[in-house]
């Protein structure tokens, strides 16, 4: 089933790597003093890809709300990486994953995938029945990631986290009950993290399977961070370990 991608970020990045996937994009009628919108109908028809113009209310009625930014593009659906392809590459660096247990806000999940492609993980694995869809507003929160990070969708995410220990992957969940604080653990060996679900965070299957439980003080009233917040914590703390270790 086609995708609708709205937002110049999420767009053009969709444009400059994978401009086969889209079967359509839309502008709005009137865009002769916009400079970017120009530069992307250029580089559309560069790549031969069909235009369309369409009212300010027809590109609403296509993203289904009024933050579409004057762009909407019609795609093939987001493509999801099979884990065991992955598995089998021989990396040159140590392997770096990110598990998302039962994210529900899309534009958590947006937001998520964006820090995820920003800090070079290998892969994101979703559970196939628990979490959000990619759709629309994952694609626009993301600010065009979703074109570049590689998406896994699994299905039993324990048994998941077991293979990964299989292939020598040391698996991190994030938990507020942990005694051990995110910076007082050594990511520079093959590292999962798992970020849990923004309210009850990891399932307790899944935080069974982990092989270690980190926290991340909270200092204030607060009792917890919104999830896409400490997926950002936690990859960059991966991310200046390995700085630090020359690992990246």
């Amino acid at each position: 089933m086609p995708q609708v991608i709205y937002g110049r970020n999420a767009v053009y990045e969709l444009l400059r790597t994978k401009p086969d996937t889209i079967s359509k994009i839309y502008f709005p009628i009137n865009m002769a003093n916009d400079k970017r919108l120009n530069e992307m109908l250029i580089i559309a028809k560069q790549n031969q890809v069909s235009i369309g113009k369409a009212s300010n209310q027809k590109l609403g009625d296509f993203a289904k709300t009024d933050k579409h930014q004057g762009v909407v593009a019609l795609t093939d659906e987001t493509k999801i990486y099979d884990l065991d392809d992955i598995l089998a590459e021989n990396p040159v660096q140590p392997r770096f994953f990110l598990i998302l247990d039962s994210i529900e806000d899309p534009q958590n999940l947006g937001a998520i995938l964006r820090s995820a492609e920003a800090a070079g993980v290998d892969a994101v694995l979703i559970p196939k029945d628990f979490g959000a869809p990619i759709n629309s507003t994952v694609h626009k929160t993301s600010a065009g990631a979703t074109a570049y990070v590689r998406i896994c969708r699994v299905g039993n995410l324990s048994q998941t986290m077991i293979k990964l220990k299989k292939h020598q992957i040391w698996v991190v969940g994030t938990d507020l009950q942990a005694t051990k604080s995110y910076t007082d653990f050594d990511y520079s060996m093959n590292i999962a993290l798992v970020i849990g679900s923004e309210g009850k965070g990891m399932r307790h299957l899944v935080r069974e399977t982990c092989d270690e439980l980190v926290k991340i003080p909270i200092r204030g009233k607060i009792q917890s961070l919104n999830a896409s917040v400490s997926a950002g914590i936690m990859l960059y703390e991966v991310v200046r370990q390995r700085i630090l270790s020359k690992k990246l």
